[in-house]
């Protein structure tokens, strides 16, 4: 058991700081020790809300914390329960947007990412594998992560027209995602920079 509070302590810590893939890890070791500890359970799900819906996320783990302060005792079955609706909120709305968008697909001419991600390798730079199958080919991407994680690559290798394309589609799907606004303010640096430059 004092493995598991050492555990939920940095799980804790590193939720408070918005670092939210070692908080999964401390949560899931946490787990490995006590598969039924409500804490941990509670963690995990809060962290995968976090990468959707950094604000909700940060506001229901306060919540938590005062709860458990006041010794309420269904504190966790609780945020579960308001998690879980979330969750189905979410997803029956990406899926009134996203099946439709599957449905007219050429999958003659598309990619699933984790295909590019091999293909990416293969070329040995991201930058190379997009210029070959940018005007040719769809990049399918299926859940949130390897969206942040496409779109990011977008901006870091400077195809910022295409990521704001792709971050308006997807911020009609999640309107409170801190981490779409994130990549929203970063193509907007990245663009007033690259006119400073172009001014020059």
């Amino acid at each position: 058991m004092n493995n598991v509070r050492k555990y939920l302590s940095s799980a804790e810590k590193n939720f408070s700081a918005k670092k939210y893939d070692k908080a999964l890890f401390y949560y899931s070791l946490a787990l490995q020790e006590d598969s039924q500890n409500i804490d941990a359970k509670v963690g995990v799900r809060l962290c995968d809300l976090a990468y959707d819906m950094e604000g909700e996320a940060q506001a229901l783990y306060d919540y938590y914390m005062i709860a458990k302060d006041e010794k309420d005792s269904n504190a966790g079955e609780n945020l579960k329960t308001i998690v879980d609706s979330i969750d189905i909120a979410m997803n029956a709305t990406s899926e009134l947007i996203t099946k439709p968008m599957l449905e007219a697909i050429d999958y003659d001419s598309s990619i699933l990412y984790e295909d590019f991600q091999k293909f990416v390798i293969e070329r040995g730079d991201f930058k190379l594998a997009f210029e070959d199958i940018m005007f040719s080919t769809k990049v399918v991407i299926s859940n949130t992560k390897d969206f942040i994680d496409f779109v990011e690559h977008l901006v870091s290798f400077g195809f910022c027209d295409m990521a704001l394309n792709y971050l308006e589609s997807a911020s009609v799907i999640f309107p409170s995602s801190e981490k779409i606004r994130e990549l929203f303010n970063k193509i907007s640096k990245t663009s007033q920079i690259e006119a400073k430059i172009s001014d020059k």
